[in-house]
């Protein structure tokens, strides 16, 4: 079960994964069984976006991008990951960054709030921006 906006990386890719040019990925609960896959596509996957529930103590809905290297300073922002996951990301051979949204609500309930539901199209125009550059 998802937990209010911890499932925002969930709900964007079922808003999103048809707009986005490239192999997207749905994690879902976490990224962890995908780490062999997403390692077994190198060195053809040469970049890479992680959209995660944040808590940096910003505004609901605020959106931060973290590159891999600053990964390992602000893993404990993230709600999702895993302390050995975020522990690999640095390690990863290929550009990875991550696009954290601050949360609003962690209950146990389906469905995002209204402020983190809102901020998913500047999370898209984001990522779109971010692969613009990478490409």
């Amino acid at each position: 079960m998802l937990r209010g906006d911890d499932g925002v990386g969930r709900f964007f890719y079922s808003g999103y994964k048809d707009d986005i040019p490239g192999t997207v990925i749905d994690a879902g609960a976490g990224a962890g069984p995908f780490l062999t896959l997403i390692q077994a596509m190198h060195p053809t996957l040469t970049h890479m976006i992680i959209i995660d529930a944040g808590d940096f103590q910003g505004t609901p809905g605020d959106v931060i991008v973290l590159q891999k290297e600053d990964f390992l300073l602000h893993r404990e922002r993230m709600r999702s990951f895993s302390c050995t996951l975020a522990g690999e990301i640095p390690h990863l051979p290929m550009h990875v960054h991550v696009v954290l949204v601050q949360v609003e609500d962690t209950s146990l309930s389906y469905g995002l709030s209204d402020r983190v539901k809102a901020s998913l199209p500047a999370v898209f125009s984001l990522v779109s921006s971010l692969m613009e550059e990478e490409s």
